[in-house]
């Protein structure tokens, strides 16, 4: 019997005695090496959002009426499928006319006004001759002088206002030769259109500005003489006009008056016919087209601002929720660190901080669909951080350094 085989024992013992000594003690071992990790890397992990500021404007409507097509050309260069509509993701430079209005209605209002100021032209003379036959009967040389005083001042007056009117028709059709020109140029480019047809536009665009300047010349001569007239007219001011002559000339100077006004409306009306870009960017997003009518205050198109390589945004808004035992203060470091794959982490320090809790936006809450409050902090970015406008980055909030304890020396640009 001694010198017999030993029975082997079966696996499924050796496996029972495995699960019953051995494993208990290493899924002991395995846990705390686990908790370990985790508590560590809870330790590192992100516990806040922040947001690099982004600079997005919609840019609106100035005025109601309807939109028309504006020439795309951005630094003489067309879109290979331009169609003088804008697209999403056109750069366009600040000033640059990224939509227009109709100007019919500007159109008739100069038309009315310089009819108004034709009906002025046929009044004032005939109370000119009734003041003139009044002026004869008195003997006070200086009371009929006066009186021709005052008809010279209304008519100068007059005169500037007829210049003035002259110049806003000649702006707004200046304006309306422009935009051809601009919408046309392409067209040329690609041989849509005769080139011949281009320069008759170019040749009527320089005649109405050789007007418009004419005009302008004049009216400064008008200026002058009106200014003159009123002058002398003020030398006589301890007489006063006749009643009649106030009868006479009293409606004719509250309707220059008012026709003033109505040219000041109008020059504003037509400076805002043109939408223009506020800065430089990237059009985001499109709210209307062309042949659309819009009301005062419609945004047209909305402008993310992109600036140029080296000046992007320098900043990211932060928010501490209320939730965390965290005590945001000025010099405080923080580490910020891009989503995108293989960026390191960088410390900053926090320049500002907000002056009351307010709500989180929901895109820097932990939950979107539960509202959060928190204190907003203003942190610049490292220059070895590089980051689009908009862009999330993680927030791990460090401890804080007293400005008495502040290094001389920079912050290093990675965490060692």
């Amino acid at each position: 019997m001694t010198g017999g085989n030993r029975i082997p024992i079966p696996l499924k013992h050796k496996w029972r005695r495995f699960r019953y000594n051995a494993m208990p003690i290493l899924c002991f071992i395995a846990c705390v090496l686990l908790m370990l990790g985790l508590w560590r890397h809870q330790g590192q992990m992100s516990n806040g959002l922040a947001e690099v500021e982004r600079k997005c404007v919609p840019v609106a409507a100035g005025a109601d009426g309807k939109l028309v097509a504006v020439s795309t050309i951005a630094g003489g260069l067309a879109r290979s499928n331009d169609h003088n509509y804008w697209a999403l993701f056109d750069r366009v430079h600040e000033g640059q006319v990224i939509a227009r209005l109709d100007d019919s209605l500007v159109r008739a209002a100069v038309v009315t006004l310089q009819e108004d100021v034709e009906r002025l032209k046929v009044e004032l003379p005939a109370a000119k001759e009734k003041i003139r036959v009044d002026a004869l009967g008195r003997e006070d040389n200086a009371a009929r002088h006066r009186l021709n005083l005052t008809v010279q001042a209304e008519e100068a007056e007059i005169d500037v206002l007829d210049r003035k009117a002259q110049i806003e028709a000649d702006e707004i059709l200046l304006k309306r030769l422009i935009a051809r020109l601009q919408y046309n140029e392409p067209l040329v480019r690609n041989k849509v259109i005769a080139a011949a047809e281009y320069q008759v536009i170019e040749l009527e665009r320089d005649e109405v500005q050789k007007r418009i300047d004419g005009n302008r010349e004049a009216l400064k001569e008008a200026e002058k003489i009106r200014d003159g007239a009123q002058r002398r007219l003020a030398s006589y001011s301890d007489l006063a006009d006749p009643p009649e002559v106030e009868t006479l000339i009293g409606p004719i100077r509250a309707e220059i008056r008012t026709q003033m006004l109505r040219i000041d409306e109008l020059n504003l009306q037509i400076r805002t016919l043109d939408i223009v870009a506020p800065f430089e960017g990237e059009i985001c997003e499109i709210h209307c087209w062309p042949e659309q009518y819009v009301r005062r205050g419609d945004p047209i198109v909305t402008i993310a601002a992109t600036g140029v390589p080296g000046e992007e945004p320098r900043y990211a808004i932060a928010y501490v929720p209320e939730t965390q035992r965290i005590r945001p203060e000025i010099g405080m470091v923080v580490g910020l660190q891009s989503r995108y794959p293989g960026n390191p982490r960088v410390q900053a320090r926090i320049a500002q901080v907000g002056p009351q809790i307010q709500e989180i936006p929901p895109h820097l809450c932990r939950d979107p669909a539960r509202p959060e409050w928190g204190l907003p902090v203003r942190i610049p970015l490292p220059d070895d951080l590089r980051a689009r406008p908009g862009e999330l980055l993680d927030v791990r909030y460090s401890k804080w350094i007293s400005s008495k304890s502040e290094p001389t020396e920079p912050l290093p640009g990675k965490d060692g």
